[in-house]
């Protein structure tokens, strides 16, 4: 049990707890889990479930014609090279370096979290995508710039990119002190996650039905993550603070 005597030990044992409160933290999180489970999982869930039997609506067939009118070169290297972070198995090397980074920092925690929540989110999005069954866009359609193997919902770009780049954005909001290279990674971040949507379906790789799938799905995978992160925080603090007793 935590008394007033043994908190001052406790707030020193990582970085976050000068700031706040794990136990607060829990329960603050565990209502936007139930809240997305609650909302967004549903509407997921829907969606996936219209996209099963629909190969695409024609407001995306409307909505990519209207993205591929922009033929500005800068534009597209942009698009280009904002899905490069997902391409074949880019993200997860990617992922497992900021993992690496993270543990050269000492938040082995935050480490283990990303690596293990990136990895079973990618399992997931691909599980989603061979029940669904969707076809990409074709060729017939819509200029198809990259050709992509595999179903097309949800976007497993958009999902990873969510999961992965959203619980890095999270880690470094609290944790990371108020500072000009702090402002900066976030809004590398932010502009990564709300932008991969958009590439994914200039390429002609996804419809916007799958970017709003992989932003819906990304997006419950992500709380879950930040949910088992604090949970698991809690669960060593207690370890801790019973063998000083």
């Amino acid at each position: 049990m935590i008394t007033e005597t043994n908190q001052p030990e406790i707030a020193n044992v990582t970085p976050t707890l000068d700031r706040f409160d794990p136990y607060r933290m829990v329960r603050r999180h565990r209502r936007l889990l139930w809240a997305g489970l609650k909302y967004l999982l549903p509407v997921a869930i829907l969606l996936a479930l219209s996209a099963a039997y629909v190969t695409y609506f024609s407001a995306d067939l409307r909505f990519t014609l209207a993205m591929q009118r922009i033929t500005n070169p800068v534009f597209k290297s942009l698009m280009v090279g904002v899905s490069w972070f997902g391409n074949n198995n880019n993200g997860l090397i990617l992922t497992g370096l900021w993992s690496v980074i993270l543990l050269l920092l000492g938040l082995k925690l935050e480490a283990g979290t990303l690596a293990l929540g990136a990895s079973l989110g990618e399992f997931v999005s691909s599980l989603i995508k061979i029940i669904i069954g969707r076809p990409r866009p074709s060729t017939n359609l819509v200029n198809v710039y990259i050709h992509a193997n595999g179903n097309s919902f949800p976007s497993g770009h958009v999902f990873h990119y969510v999961a992965a780049y959203g619980f890095l954005f999270y880690l470094i909001y609290i944790l990371a002190p108020r500072s000009f290279l702090r402002n900066t990674l976030l809004i590398i971040l932010g502009l990564m996650i709300g932008l991969v949507g958009f590439s994914r379906i200039y390429l002609g790789d996804h419809w916007a039905s799958d970017v709003t799938g992989g932003y819906l799905f990304g997006t419950v995978w992500l709380l879950l993550m930040i949910d088992f992160y604090w949970r698991m925080k809690v669960r060593s603090l207690k370890r801790k603070t019973s063998s000083r007793t």
